[in-house]
């Protein structure tokens, strides 16, 4: 069931009667340009992969809302930083992909200098708590996932079409290891062999 919303307009008759009337509208009118958070939709990606962090642009999901109760979609927020699982040149990557829905936050000061830098710098402009300041930081609102990785307490999961692996070397211990219900492991054996001193050739 849909529901209307009832705004009131920050002026009214009442604001102008009084010294605390009037504080109390200037003080709404500042908290209502004041942005924390937001769910957003990203709209395009720029980046990602084993290189940097991607970049997205991303509008506000929540309608702005005058005082006669009319809607008002937000315009498109572009270039906000996402965040992702690193540590130093580790990281597991994730990039967002159009259509999705996440949680963007922004920052109390202007974040372009350190953006552009990435080393401590003082702010870029005088602007508080600005949607240009956002960070895009993940998912939510998900739907069904056909690939993933599945972290369980004593289980790990992964499902998808196609597996690489690039190292130098890897290192498997386990008590079993199958493939298709055959044992691959230490333990398996080859059928056809007669027994002597002999080795069975090399993997075909």
């Amino acid at each position: 069931m849909s529901q209307s919303v009832q705004a009131e307009p920050l002026q009214r008759i009442s604001s102008a009667e009084g010294d605390a009337n009037a504080q109390q509208f200037l003080f709404q009118s500042l908290m209502a340009g004041t942005a924390t958070s937001a769910l957003v939709q990203v709209k395009a990606v720029t980046g990602g992969g084993p290189g940097q962090p991607c970049t997205v642009d991303v509008q506000p999901m929540v309608h702005q809302v005058d005082g006669a109760g009319n809607t008002v979609p937000h315009g498109i927020i572009h270039s906000l930083p996402c965040a992702r699982i690193q540590g130093g040149a580790a990281a597991v990557i994730v990039d967002p992909v159009v259509g999705d829905i996440g949680a963007a936050i922004f920052a109390s000061r202007d974040i372009s200098a350190v953006k552009a830098s990435r080393v401590p710098s003082q702010p870029g402009s005088l602007r508080r708590f600005d949607m240009a300041d956002g960070m895009y930081f993940g998912t939510l609102l998900g739907g069904e996932v056909t690939d993933y990785v599945r972290v369980q307490a004593g289980a790990v999961a992964i499902k998808t079409t196609a597996v690489t692996i690039e190292a130098t070397s890897v290192a498997i211990t386990s008590d079993t290891l199958t493939h298709n219900g055959k044992d691959i492991g230490a333990t398996h054996k080859h059928g056809g062999v007669t027994p002597g001193g002999g080795e069975t050739g090399v993997p075909v």
